[in-house]
């Protein structure tokens, strides 16, 4: 799915590990997806038109990963991956908050080594 910022335009991605996780929780797969494109939106569009804006490091524990807060009262987690060059956006996991607490390092570390061999074509689930 493409999102567009004036000139530029930002790919999703929905891996197939995002849609197992998915199926964990009692959200609706539309409502979870819209959430996310409209936040993905809201973000691209802080961005100046024909920058050669990069994405930060992270805000999920390093490599391009980010998270965000899902759900009515944000119980639940999107870990994705923002790959700069690309301008693409890889969702990965949701999970919730209440019953997981924040990732550990070796977690997030083990959630990118999939995310990267799903982006280079080998389809980790």
């Amino acid at each position: 799915m493409g999102l567009n910022n004036k000139n530029n335009e930002y790919e999703i991605e929905y891996l197939p590990m995002f849609k197992k996780y998915l199926k964990k929780t009692p959200l609706k797969e539309t409502y979870v997806k819209g959430e996310i494109e409209r936040k993905l939106i809201r973000y691209i569009n802080q961005i100046p038109e024909d920058s050669l804006y990069e994405f930060p490091d992270s805000g999920a524990g390093g490599g391009n990963m980010w998270k965000m807060r899902i759900g009515n009262n944000t119980h639940y987690r999107v870990i994705y991956y923002a790959e700069p060059l690309s301008k693409s956006f890889y969702i990965s996991m949701i999970y919730n908050k209440q019953h997981t607490a924040s990732l550990t390092k070796s977690q997030l570390a083990q959630l990118r080594e999939k995310i990267r061999l799903c982006i280079r074509g080998n389809k980790y689930e």
